[in-house]
């Protein structure tokens, strides 16, 4: 008879994925004002419309074009699902996905545990803002698709027709991309061909073709409404994470071109969820140092934990995290 074993990390992964359900819904019913009213008023709204009648009130709500998160209030409400379940399976299902990310990049379980339970920006993900929730997803799926092109590029386009947003990312690796080839071709006179750039340039422009109103229209208010602030201010926290990543990357050229484009996305569009593409980035290139266990990861793990405290007791006092 074989003997029966368990798989830590598949136990961990569940048991961290039972966790954030189980918190998110408990939190849900708390988190009721800011964004989350407004979010709540379309959910209700769209139930037993038709398609284009529930679009026009979920538009009237959420001032979104963004399809996806759409779909899944108005199939989820006129299934009679509550929304504070929804969302707590999907924040299950981010945080499940999360993990098998951070294990790719060889990242200590320990720290995973605590990364997904404790970190501030995921308690942003987690309940309020919704719509980028969902492009996260997407995104992660991707950066766990590499073998399957087909099957990544469709998890990038959902991404980004889920939360606009998402283009900081993308455009800042096509940018990225796009520059080094440049200077390839003028110090080689050698043109190389990147195919994944050109697929990556369908994609952007098959969801600026989708979407082109609705990303002028916000490019345009978040450009009007930090214009009158400061350029430090809005840039200050991209720079930090760009100067930490350069500490753990090898190839300190394409970071700097990366960081380059977010901090210009910055300085248009203000510092707020650009700076979590920032984080993203000096994530990704330092987690791979010493499965994470290094002086800056520990430093900034535990400073977000922190934030992710007062996040939650705004959220008991105030009923949202932004008072």
């Amino acid at each position: 008879m074989m003997p029966f074993k368990i798989n830590l990390n598949s136990l961990t992964r569940s048991l961290v994925t039972l966790y954030i359900f189980l918190f998110s819904y408990l939190i849900a019913k708390f988190y009721t004002a800011g964004d989350q009213f407004q979010y709540q008023s379309a959910f209700k709204e769209v139930k037993g419309l038709g398609l284009i009648e529930a679009f026009a009130a979920y538009h009237f709500y959420l001032s979104s074009d963004e399809p996806i998160y759409f779909l899944i209030s108005w199939v989820s409400s006129n299934l009679n699902f509550s929304k504070d379940i929804i969302m707590s399976i999907a924040n299950a299902l981010l945080a499940n996905i999360l993990f098998r990310v951070l294990k790719k990049l060889n990242t200590s379980i320990y720290l995973i545990v605590f990364i997904i339970c404790t970190n501030y920006y995921l308690f942003a993900l987690y309940f309020a803002a919704e719509r980028l929730k969902f492009a996260f997803i997407f995104l992660f799926l991707a950066f766990l698709s590499d073998k399957n092109v087909n099957k990544k590029y469709l998890y990038l386009f959902l991404s980004l027709i889920s939360h606009i947003q998402v283009l900081v990312i993308m455009a800042s690796n096509f940018f990225a991309n796009t520059i080094q080839g440049l200077l390839i071709f003028v110090k080689r006179f050698k043109f190389k061909f990147n195919s994944r750039s050109l697929i990556v340039f369908f994609v952007l422009g098959l969801t600026f073709l989708f979407l082109n109103e609705h990303l002028i229209k916000k490019f345009t208010f978040y450009s009007e409404s930090t214009s009158s602030k400061e350029l430090i201010s809005n840039t200050f926290q991209t720079i930090l994470f760009l100067f930490l990543s350069l500490l753990y990357t090898d190839d300190k050229r394409r970071t700097i071109l990366i960081f380059i484009f977010i901090l210009i996305s910055a300085s248009i569009l203000g510092s707020s969820r650009v700076t979590m593409m920032a984080y993203m980035f000096f994530m990704y290139y330092s987690l791979r140092i010493n499965k994470g266990f290094n002086l800056v990861i520990m430093t900034t793990s535990l400073y977000f934990s922190v934030k992710s405290i007062f996040f939650i007791i705004n959220v008991f006092q105030f009923g949202h995290a932004y008072p």
